[in-house]
C-alpha cells in the first residue's frame, strides 16, 4: 500500500512538471495573432505559478517525512528506555537476593555489582556459584536463612511477575520460574539445595536474555 502511495504521487508531480515545462516552452506564435499575443503573456504566468506549486509541495511532503521519521523514532527509544527501566529494577532484586544469601559462599563480592554492562563477568560468577552449590551442601544456617529470605520477599517476586512481562517472553518465562523455586523454597517442598540451583539457572537465563536482547546496558 505505501508503495502504491508513493508511486501515485511520483506519478502526480511528473505530469505536474510535464504540465510545467510545456506551457514554459509553448510558442505562443503557432495560434491566431490575438491568442497567441494574449497566451504569451498568460502562459509564462501559469507555468511558474505551477513549478513554485510543484517545488512548494515536494517541501512540505519532506518535511512532513521527517517529522514522521523524527515522531517514530523518539517513539522506538521511548519504548527501549521503558523496557531497560524494567529490566533494571527486575535486576536489582536479583541482586539482593544473590549478595543476602550467599556470603558464606564468598559470592557476595561477585554480585556486588550485578551489572548488564558485565556479561562475561556475570555469567562465570553464576556458573561458579551454582558449581559451589552442586558441590557443596548448603549448611543449616544458610538453608534457614534462605528460607526466611524467600519466604519474606515471594510476595514481591510473584508481584512483579505482571512487570516482567512487560520485557520479552523469554525474561518473563525465567522470572516465573525464579518465583516458582522460591516459593518452593519458603515452602520447604523438595530439597532445598536443588531448588537453589535451579533458581540460581533462572537467574543465569534471565541475564542471558538481557544480553540476546541488548536490554538493562
Amino acid at each position: 500500500m505505501e508503495i502504491l502511495k508513493l508511486v501515485k504521487q511520483v506519478q502526480y508531480y511528473v505530469i505536474f512538471m510535464l504540465a510545467s515545462i510545456f506551457l514554459l516552452f509553448f510558442d505562443p506564435s503557432c495560434l491566431p495573432y490575438e491568442i497567441g499575443r494574449f497566451s504569451d503573456n498568460i502562459l509564462s504566468e501559469v507555468a511558474g505559478v505551477m513549478l513554485e506549486i510543484t517545488i512548494i509541495i515536494v517541501m512540505f511532503k519532506r518535511i512532513e517525512a521527517k517529522k514522521e521519521k523524527d515522531g517514530i523514532n523518539s517513539e522506538a527509544q521511548k519504548a527501549k528506555d521503558e523496557i531497560n527501566k524494567i529490566e533494571r529494577r527486575l535486576r536489582e532484586y536479583i541482586a539482593f537476593f544473590l549478595k543476602d544469601n550467599f556470603k558464606d559462599f564468598k559470592a557476595e563480592s561477585l554480585f556486588e555489582e550485578f551489572s548488564a554492562r558485565d556479561y562475561e563477568r556475570t555469567i562465570r560468577n553464576l556458573n561458579d556459584l551454582i558449581r559451589k552449590l552442586e558441590d557443596e551442601h548448603l549448611s543449616e544456617s544458610i538453608t534457614l536463612k534462605l528460607q526466611y529470605y524467600c519466604k519474606s520477599e515471594k510476595e514481591i517476586f510473584n508481584n512483579l511477575i505482571p512487570v516482567a512481562s512487560g520485557l520479552t517472553n523469554d525474561h518473563f518465562k525465567a522470572w516465573v520460574r525464579i518465583t516458582y523455586f522460591m516459593n518452593e523454597i519458603a515452602s520447604k517442598n523438595g530439597k532445598i539445595n536443588a531448588n537453589t540451583v535451579k533458581l540460581i539457572k533462572k537467574i543465569k537465563l534471565f541475564e542471558e536474555a538481557s544480553y540476546a536482547q541488548g536490554v538493562g546496558s
